[in-house]
C-alpha cells in the first residue's frame, strides 16, 4: 500500500509527538513494508525519499525508516544503499561535531534549507520484530536519521533552518 503523504508547515499530524510502539506483530511489519514503498515510489510532486516518519504518513508511532548508505561522493543515490525499518528509536550518544547541509522534506514538497546536525551518533532501534540494534551512524546516515527522528518528535526540519528555505519549483516529470 502506498500511503499519501501528510503535507504543509502548519499539518498538526507533523508537529505531533509520537507514542513508542508496544506490540511487535505482523500489522507493524505490513505498516513498516507499507512505509517503504511509500518512501520508494515517486510522489505526486515527482520525488522519492530517502528517509520517511510515520506522522508523514498520518499515523503516530514511533515507526521511521532510514535509507543507510544513500548517496555517494556526488550526491547521487547509491547503488549499495540499503533501507533500515527503525523502531522506538533513540541516540545514546551525540557528537559535538556539527555539520551543514542542505535538506529538504517528502512533507514539505520544493523547500530545501541548510541545517546543523551532528556528525555522528549512536543510535538504538528496534526492528519490526522487536529485536534490538545499535549502531554508530555518520555522514548522511547520520542526518537521514536525526531529520527522521525529529519527525516522530514533531520537529520540521525548517524549524531547524539556519536563514530562509529555498524553493525548487515542481519539474514536468513524473
Amino acid at each position: 500500500m502506498i500511503y499519501p503523504i501528510q503535507t504543509g508547515e502548519q499539518n498538526p499530524i507533523l508537529h505531533t509527538v509520537c507514542s513508542p510502539v508496544e506490540r511487535f506483530d505482523a500489522a507493524l511489519e505490513n505498516f513498516a513494508e507499507d512505509l517503504i514503498t511509500t518512501m520508494t515510489t515517486k510522489n505526486e510532486y515527482g520525488q522519492i525519499g530517502v528517509g520517511i516518519a510515520a506522522p508523514q504518513v498520518g499515523d503516530t508511532r514511533r515507526v521511521m525508516v532510514v535509507t543507510m548508505n544513500a548517496f555517494d561522493s556526488e550526491r547521487n543515490l547509491h547503488k549499495r544503499r540499503k533501507v533500515q525499518v527503525m523502531v522506538n528509536p533513540e541516540i545514546l550518544h551525540e557528537s559535538n561535531l556539527q555539520v551543514t547541509l542542505e535538506e529538504g522534506c517528502l512533507s514539505l514538497p520544493h523547500l530545501y534549507g541548510d541545517v546543523r546536525r551532528a556528525a555522528r551518533v549512536h543510535a538504538a532501534w528496534y526492528t519490526p520484530s522487536g529485536t534490538r540494534v545499535e549502531k554508530k551512524l555518520s555522514g548522511w546516515d547520520a542526518r537521514i536519521f536525526l531529520h527522521e527522528l525529529d519527525h516522530l518528535n514533531g520537529i520540521l526540519f525548517t524549524e531547524r533552518m539556519s536563514g530562509s528555505p529555498s524553493y525548487e519549483p515542481p519539474t514536468d516529470e513524473k
